[in-house]
């Protein structure tokens, strides 16, 4: 069983062999204080999510659930494999530069967590998705 500082080590190894993997040697996470634990936590609770038949049933839903609540639009044809799916997120998620674009999809995935820990709807809209959905 891995202890809490051999996970770090671990992620620490793993951000030295992305340097060592990127070709122009600079790296893409720097802005984020060279961390990849949001982005990598972001990304595996969000594909084990995608990839679970008891939340979602139908890859439609899948799609529907990234759209309402990630804002992320995928094909049609996407929408036949999951794994699929999973590989466009993961590359969405890695491409982000802005930590803010992290924290809210971690935030939104705190939220639908919560919900699903209670048994609720994740399609349902609770007030605070409404606010977040207000533009300025």
């Amino acid at each position: 069983m891995f202890l809490e500082k051999e996970i770090v080590e671990l992620f620490e190894l793993y951000q030295d062999v992305k340097l060592l993997m990127n070709k122009d040697g600079i790296d893409y996470l720097e802005d984020m204080g060279s961390s990849n634990y949001p982005k990598i936590i972001a990304i595996g609770i969000l594909n084990d999510l995608i990839l679970s038949k008891k939340v979602f049933k139908r890859n439609i839903l899948v799609g529907e659930f990234l759209k309402n609540s990630f804002n992320i639009q995928l094909s049609k044809s996407m929408l036949h494999s999951r794994t699929m799916i999973c590989g466009k997120i993961t590359r969405h998620i890695l491409d982000l530069n802005d930590l803010g674009e992290v924290e809210d999809i971690l935030n939104t995935l705190y939220g639908i967590l919560k919900k699903l820990k209670c048994e609720e709807n994740i399609f349902e809209k609770d007030i605070y998705d409404v606010i977040k959905g207000i533009e300025i």
